[in-house]
């Protein structure tokens, strides 16, 4: 008996050794980065994806253990990262660290399943995978309710919440933020009153007025905390709303889903307007329209002026739908924009040009809807685009050049998308639009010289697993994944040109550089095995506030507009401030600063992550490898 078990447990030694041998071997071993394996492995990532997708919870647990969070039926999932640059000299505990790994709140926003769903979607378009129907119109449902109510019927305004109504309308609210806060702040009081006792002071601050944190802070959401989340609706949701809408309409799959998107969003041109009328012009006479977040003014300065000199009537457009005097800050319908001041942010203004490209691709009549404003604008707004693009990336502040989505390579993603839109929209079209065919040039040559330039540099080689692979510069995240993706999709929509037939090829440019392909190549066998293997993270900072630390609040930045209207305290740059007085008023500002540069970011700040979202990019990257003809 003994025997027998001996030579059992040595087979059993021998098995597990052969297989953790040959484990090893296959780990180590380089992934094919050929079209055809891959085509293979991508319909069970997608249906990983789709699996991802909040549903319905049963009726005894209509909502989540897990701070009794929400999760809106259709969303696709992403968290609120609960880390904030007041406990940076706590937050580097062991204990404390942990907790915030820990601490993400779940989130019921609509630009990620936008960009989610968008991404899906244009898979199943190439013909590498077939969605299912139920989840694509769950997820339609969901972004519908996202639609701004105190806007007239039809018109395609979309919020980052969902609203409820107010007395005098709607507005949004954020109901895992709130429930949260709500804890917090009813709990900080016995325990700050419990440690007092003990004669413990943990964050070595003084809460005397420990009792009133609740009505600072939330009680209401008049006044304190929450009160930043009672946003007008925004143009970011809004480009990527009418993007994805585009992609609903060309498949006759979804003409139930696409049908009820149109009866909710058939007034575009009550859409251009709206963009009119909350524009940032910085030399128009017009007081609600002249005046702008002073981050923006800061490094946008250079430009406006060397606009002035061309005697250019600027016109940009900005993040929020609301002007500085039309905010409410403890009226009834409580909606404002965040600090009061409207911004410009180039990722921002990409997914407004994308949303507008793709509606005009699909429907070329619309063209006929954007007036000269729309199309100066238009054009500004791509020339501010390769203005940055074209800059010394090294002397530019990306940290509150772009407020609301810090990784770079989504701007340069963006503006790649709408480069290939247009390509499409110059094969479609005989003589396309002037404007149109201005902005093809214009960023077909940035983004083919600069920015690719810039790229190929900054890969990175696996020495390990081979291939190359790209991170961006935020140490508290591992987002290889996330950027590799992202950075490898703008270099396929750059240099690859879409053939239409029975089926959906993709071909190299004539002029693209063996560099490019090179890099591409290996880029997306790492890519593919970091996907097959799991082992690497799906982390990422895909937005965030556009505070980040103290370093990049807007009143350290110089001013010339200081007052208050009714309850609103209003600090921003009007016109074009003189450089003279700008400089000296600047110096007096970075007196203010107690470490570190004018708009440095900490190295702690709240930000939203997406694992779902990242899948999905990566996903795209590898869709479109496959429908890449080889040379």
């Amino acid at each position: 008996m003994k025997r027998r078990t001996v030579i059992a447990v040595a087979l059993i030694i021998i098995l597990i050794t052969v297989v953790s041998y040959y484990g090893y071997r296959i780990s180590k071993k380089p992934f094919s980065s050929d079209p055809a394996a891959m085509s293979k492995s991508i319909p069970s990532m997608v249906r990983q994806i789709e699996k991802q997708q909040w549903r319905p919870l049963p009726l005894f647990r209509r909502i989540d253990p897990w701070f009794l969070s929400f999760r809106q039926k259709g969303l696709y999932p992403s968290y609120v990262q609960i880390s904030h640059f007041f406990l940076e000299d706590y937050i580097d505990r062991p204990g404390i660290r942990r907790l915030k790994d820990r601490l993400m709140l779940k989130d019921n926003n609509m630009f990620t399943t936008a960009i989610v769903l968008e991404a899906l979607l244009e898979m199943e378009r190439l013909g590498v995978v077939q969605l299912c129907p139920k989840k694509v119109e769950a997820s339609v449902n969901a972004l519908l309710k996202h639609r701004d109510k105190n806007a007239s019927s039809g018109l395609p305004l979309y919020c980052f919440y969902c609203q409820r109504p107010v007395d005098d309308g709607w507005k949004q609210c954020p109901n895992n933020i709130k429930m949260l806060t709500n804890y917090v702040t009813t709990l900080m009081p016995p325990v700050y009153r419990f440690l007092s006792w003990l004669d413990v002071d943990p964050f070595k601050a003084t809460w005397k007025q420990a009792p009133d944190i609740r009505e600072m802070i939330a009680e209401g959401e008049n006044r304190g905390f929450l009160n930043r989340f009672n946003m007008p609706p925004d143009i970011d949701d809004t480009g990527l709303a009418m993007s994805l809408s585009c992609l609903l309409e060309q498949n006759d799959k979804y003409a139930g889903p696409a049908a009820r998107w149109q009866k909710n969003n058939f007034d575009v041109k009550g859409l251009l307007n709206i963009l009119k009328k909350y524009a940032y012009r910085p030399f128009s006479g017009d007081s609600c329209e002249n005046i702008i977040d002073p981050r923006t003014y800061y490094w946008m300065r250079n430009y406006i002026r060397s606009q002035r000199e061309k005697e250019r009537d600027l016109i940009l457009f900005t993040t929020w739908v609301q002007h500085v005097y039309e905010g409410e800050q403890f009226g009834n319908r409580v909606t404002k924009m965040p600090l009061n001041m409207n911004n410009v942010d180039p990722t921002v203004c990409a997914h407004l040009l994308l949303g507008l490209n793709k509606q005009i691709l699909n429907d070329t009549d619309k063209l006929a809807l954007l007036d000269e404003t729309i199309q100066d604008g238009y054009l500004q707004t791509v020339d501010l685009m390769t203005w940055l693009l074209e800059s010394n990336w090294s002397e530019l502040n990306w940290n509150i050049i772009l407020l609301y989505y810090p990784t770079v390579y989504h701007f340069f993603w963006s503006v790649s998308r709408n480069l290939a839109v247009l390509e499409k929209i110059n094969q479609k079209s005989v003589v396309p639009a002037a404007f149109q065919a201005e902005a093809l040039e214009k960023l077909g040559r940035v983004m083919r010289g600069h920015v690719s330039g810039r790229l190929l540099s900054a890969a990175r080689q696996d020495k390990d697993n081979g291939g190359n692979y790209w991170r961006s510069d935020f140490n508290t995240v591992d987002d290889r994944v996330y950027c590799t993706a992202l950075v490898l999709n703008t270099l396929l929509e750059t240099w690859t040109l879409e053939k239409d037939g029975e089926n959906i090829e993709l071909h190299w440019l004539k002029d693209t550089p063996d560099s490019v392909k090179i890099v591409v190549h290996a880029g997306i066998r790492w890519l593919h095995q970091a996907l097959k293997l799991k082992k690497l993270p799906l982390e990422n900072i895909c937005f965030s506030g556009s505070v980040k630390g103290f370093n990049t609040v807007p009143f350290l930045f110089p001013t010339n507009v200081e007052e208050q209207y009714q309850d609103l305290t209003i600090l921003g740059i009007r016109g074009d401030m003189p450089e003279t007085e700008y400089l000296a008023e600047l110096a007096g500002k970075k007196r203010m600063l107690k470490s570190g540069e004018l708009g440095e970011r900490s190295k702690y700040f709240t930000f939203w992550t997406s694992p779902v979202l990242a899948q999905a990019v990566a996903v795209l990257a590898l869709a479109k490898y496959c429908k890449l003809e080889p040379d």
